[in-house]
């Protein structure tokens, strides 16, 4: 019971359009956010292995910068190098240690930035009489703001996308809706309210090899059917009337017959003998041969006459 008033509910729109709309709208946006989720995922990974990617290339660059800095102890020219390393917006924190690990200089927030999830670390080697010398190390952590400025900017760009996307695909989900399922129903409705409003039977001007056109046809087909059981109807009325009046016409021309002999045997009559009848003009007829002289079959409209 509850899955049926679920059910009435999602479809209880009078509209055929509302009814599509309620479905495809949903599944648009569902498979539209679908392809942009994995793109943005994908274009995420992305950027973050770029960034460590660029982490790692900086991290070996500026230690090799900073060797001869370093192992001159030029502290000045150390923070010049950091100085120009901060101006990378990717660039949270940078610090440069010697070999027993104390700071010496540094741009940025550097405390706690090894847990940062982009940190990198590397040995400062400086070489010298062809001899490698570990002479201190250089930390540095990226940050990835730009990158999350980017995801917020490719979302307002995948939101109106998405929002073109759906407003194109209603639109053509409408037109051809109205082209394939509302123009035919449109047509068979005016049909089917010409025929209950005026007995009129006019076929619906449809042709499409799918289910819309098979409705179409049969629909067609029934009226056919119709018009031709109708047709026969009204044969075998009009024959059934001819019929009667026929019969009513001779029945009639009977009638008109038999009070005609009434009046020919009547009027005539003076006085009537046993045997025979005397008319006015003073002749004494035998009955038989009176009877016959009025036209009739006697044996069709008259019975045996006792005459007393």
């Amino acid at each position: 019971m509850g899955n049926l008033k679920k059910q009435s509910g999602l479809l209880g729109f009078r509209s055929l359009r509302a009814k599509f709309l309620v479905v495809v709208v949903p599944l648009v946006l569902l498979s539209t956010f679908i392809v942009f989720g994995l793109f943005e995922l994908n274009a995420q990974r992305e950027a973050t292995l770029k960034l460590q990617d660029k982490l790692n290339k900086m991290v070996a660059i500026q230690s090799a910068v900073l060797a001869e800095s370093l192992w001159n102890v030029s502290d000045d020219q150390i923070k010049l190098i950091l100085e120009a390393l901060a101006t990378d917006p990717d660039v949270s924190g940078a610090a440069v240690y010697d070999d027993i690990d104390i700071l010496v200089a540094w741009t940025g927030e550097v405390d706690g930035f090894e847990q940062e999830e982009l940190f990198a670390e590397t040995e400062i080697v400086y070489v010298y009489d062809e001899t490698p010398e570990v002479i201190g190390r250089m930390a540095i952590s990226l940050t990835d703001s730009q990158a999350q400025a980017d995801t917020q900017a490719r979302l307002i760009l995948a939101v109106g996308l998405a929002t073109l996307l759906l407003a194109a695909v209603v639109l053509s989900a409408l037109v051809a809706n109205r082209r394939t399922i509302g123009i035919p129903l449109e047509r068979l409705l005016a049909s089917i309210n010409r025929s209950r409003d005026r007995g009129e039977r006019t076929p619906v001007d449809w042709r499409s090899r799918d289910e819309i056109g098979d409705v179409v046809s049969a629909f067609n087909e029934m009226q056919e059917r119709q018009q031709a059981n109708e047709a026969e109807l009204r044969e075998a009325r009009d024959k059934l009337e001819h019929r009667v009046a026929e019969r009513t016409k001779a029945l009639a021309l009977a009638t008109e017959q038999a009070k005609k002999a009434e009046r020919l045997v009547t009027d005539a009559i003076e006085r009537i003998a046993p045997d025979a009848i005397a008319t006015v003009d003073g002749t004494t007829r035998r009955i038989d041969t009176l009877i016959f002289a009025t036209g009739f079959s006697t044996t069709k409209y008259l019975s045996a006459i006792d005459v007393t």
